[in-house]
């Protein structure tokens, strides 16, 4: 029973299903440690399937936990923290996005780069709405505040991204006992 639910709940079923992918920072080699993250379902080919085999993954996690099995996941921050409910901050797009980051401290250079604002805000990783309502502020308000607003774009996805896989884990043991752990303690 015990390696039946590991197996079922390792890193390798989560990757070959397609459920999580290698962070940027991972894919762009800009770390030594293989981080990944939850895939956003809005971004697969079949995403009712993506987002019922997440549900899934999660009421695996779930029952891992009530039946005190210990997996270790090389997941980011993101994930971890959505689970225990803990708020996001910048330091969490650092660690799995250096591009978002890069994107303020070096504006000038990365709209160069890419040749104009459309181009940069089509490939963050956000939903189609999210880039419009981007697209729509980027020359209505200052760049700092316009760059608040992509960081906050950019962790509520990241959340949401996470967000069934959590709903799975509800579904077997109650959510308040989860967040009685720190995202550290979780890892």
């Amino acid at each position: 029973y015990r390696e039946m639910i590991e197996t079922a709940i390792s890193f390798e079923p989560l990757y070959v299903l397609n459920l999580a992918r290698k962070s940027a920072n991972n894919e762009n080699n800009l770390t030594n440690d293989e981080t990944f993250e939850i895939i956003n379902n809005n971004d697969t080919d079949n995403p009712p399937n993506t987002r019922r085999m997440q549900f899934y993954w999660g009421v695996l996690l779930g029952v891992a936990i009530r039946g005190a099995i210990s997996v270790s996941l090389p997941l980011s921050s993101i994930f971890y923290k959505s689970v225990a409910n803990e708020p996001l901050n910048q330091n969490d797009i650092e660690n799995v996005d250096l591009g978002v980051v890069h994107m303020q401290t070096n504006w000038d250079e990365v709209l160069a780069a890419f040749g104009s604002t459309s181009e940069i805000i089509d490939v963050l990783p956000l939903n189609r709405l999210d880039k419009t309502k981007l697209l729509f502020w980027v020359d209505r308000e200052p760049r700092s505040l316009w760059f608040q607003r992509v960081f906050r774009a950019v962790l509520t996805q990241k959340w949401t991204d996470c967000e069934l896989v959590v709903r799975g884990m509800g579904a077997v043991l109650p959510l308040q006992w989860i967040t009685l752990f720190t995202h550290a303690e979780l890892k």
